[in-house]
């Protein structure tokens, strides 16, 4: 799950299955979210499945529903200690700790009561069976503390979670009695089965919420417990004189846990091929950008700014020289410098003043329609405010409880913002741009029409005899030109060399070849 971003704008919808309110939805921007209600749903199939499996006409059924109870109870086990955990938010109802603690306990339950089961059905010791019943007893009861403690659970659920902590209280009593009889403690006989007949007693006030089947199980043990008691007592009285204690100083019967949660399957193993096996985390996503990001400003800010700054100023040092367009006049004065020309040639190729024109009509079109856009949207926001505060005035905070627009949607509010603010810049921008070209327009449109307009434009030079000196410092001259212009061309090489070079770094390549994902 940390593949993934914890927020992935993507609304997953999940229904209650517990209490009263099932049509209320919960919903949650969360993959674990999602994960979460899975997983819950993988436990409910589970104990659904162990509780239509037959247990009564085969051995095979109860122990595929012993398997189904403690793969159920290991689902809500996994949800309970390693996924809830790692859940930003507060869970709904159906999913806090105590209702799925109480699940966990129900199920192990089940799966131990599959056991009782089949040792019954095998004709176990009594004192065994006793055991087995005695732990069904301590797990529904462990059931039933945190039921109790959950908002959300049925009523019917609770007292039937009750039920049986009763019911097999008295089972577990009733065969621990008649493995007292087999062993002459006919006085601990009587005091288990004042016990069990009490357990029974118990839990048939509860008789509403139980299925006919069950109900006429109790019933029979509480028929025979009452039954076997009379004839106990009896046979002490007259005969054995044994002492009976109290209920709270018997001995413990003991337990025998032979249930556990158990992983299903799928869960303990993942699958091969493994789900986004290539797929790196989010946070190493994030990590892989953040260094790529703070390369890229670390070229731009200590190597593409410091050769565009030495670039402008050799440009300014020309331009202050009038070089080399002061060598062209004194070389070829009676015609317009070779540079000039191919400066008007690449201008007209591009469309000249009218393209640069048409260019910021387009602007400015483009301009007014983000204007328009960004008044239209201030409007709603506004009349949707000013609609919301007379409605509250109206109705008072307590029935107008929504929240405002600025408090349910602020990045609404804050891209507005931010819109009208990248607005104000390029207006600036446009306004600045548009004055250099209002400065320059007339010599462009001098450039624009070729080299007959510039020969007509410039002033014809009167050729001059140079000496051989002068001749040789711009000989000289020239070549310092070149140079500087051939070093230029290295500069904006090495550039684009290095913004190739930078765009091959990528972490998240060296982060699938080295780690083991």
């Amino acid at each position: 799950m940390t593949k993934f971003p914890s927020d992935i704008r993507l609304d997953f919808v999940w229904y209650s299955t517990l209490g009263y309110a099932t049509n209320a939805a919960n919903s949650y921007r969360s993959l674990q979210f999602e994960r979460i209600n899975v997983l819950y749903n993988i436990g409910a199939v589970y104990s659904r499945l162990g509780c239509k499996v037959p247990k009564t006409s085969h051995q095979d059924g109860l122990k595929h529903a012993y398997q189904y109870f403690q793969f159920a109870a290991g689902a809500f086990k996994y949800l309970i200690n390693d996924v809830l955990p790692q859940f930003e938010n507060a869970p709904p109802l159906a999913l806090d700790n105590n209702t799925l603690e109480s699940l966990l306990y129900l199920n192990l339950a089940q799966a131990q009561e599959c056991f009782w089961l089949k040792a019954v059905n095998d004709g176990l010791k009594n004192i065994i069976i006793a055991k087995l019943a005695s732990e069904v007893s301590e797990l529904y009861a462990a059931s039933l503390s945190y039921s109790n403690r959950s908002s959300i659970l049925r009523t019917e659920w609770v007292e039937h979670i009750a039920f049986k902590k009763d019911h097999f209280n008295a089972a577990a009593q009733y065969r621990a009695s008649m493995d007292c009889l087999d062993r002459g403690k006919y006085g601990e006989e009587v005091a288990r089965l004042r016990v069990a007949v009490n357990s029974s007693a118990s839990a048939l006030k509860r008789k509403r919420y139980i299925s006919p089947s069950v109900l006429a199980d109790l019933q029979g043990l509480h028929t025979k417990a009452k039954s076997d008691l009379v004839r106990a007592e009896k046979d002490n009285d007259l005969i054995y004189l044994q002492d009976v204690v109290n209920d709270r100083d018997l001995p413990s019967i003991g337990r025998s846990s032979v249930s556990k949660p158990i992983l299903p399957p799928g869960l303990a193993d993942l699958p091969d091929p493994v789900p986004f096996a290539s797929l790196l985390p989010h946070i190493l996503y994030q990590t892989a950008r953040a260094f790529q990001e703070k390369i890229e400003a670390y070229v731009q800010r200590h190597i593409v700014t410091e050769v565009e700054s030495l670039n402008s100023k050799l440009h300014a040092e020309f331009q202050r020289l009038n070089l080399p367009g002061a060598l062209d006049a004194v070389e070829k004065p009676l015609g317009v410098p070779q540079t000039l020309i191919s400066y008007a040639e690449e201008i007209r190729s591009n469309g000249g003043l009218p393209r640069l024109e048409e260019a910021f009509q387009d602007i400015a079109r483009i301009s007014g329609e983000c204007q328009r856009l960004i008044k239209e949207a201030t409007d709603t926001l506004t009349v949707e405010e000013s609609e919301d505060n007379t409605l509250r005035a109206e109705f008072g905070t307590k029935r107008w409880s929504r929240p405002t627009s600025k408090e349910a949607a602020p990045h609404i509010w804050k891209q507005l913002d931010a819109f009208k603010e990248n607005l104000d810049i390029a207006a600036k921008i446009d306004e600045e741009s548009t004055s250099k070209l209002t400065a320059v327009g007339s010599l462009l449109t001098v450039l624009s029409r070729g080299q007959p307009a510039l020969e007509q434009f410039l002033p014809h030079a009167t050729v001059v005899k140079l000496s051989p000196i002068l001749e040789q410092a711009m000989g000289d001259l020239r070549a310092a030109i070149s140079k500087c212009r051939g070093t230029e061309l290295d500069r904006s090489q090495y550039l684009k060399v290095l913004q190739a070079e930078v765009n091959k770094v990528d972490l998240r390549k060296l982060y699938q070849k080295t780690l083991i994902i």
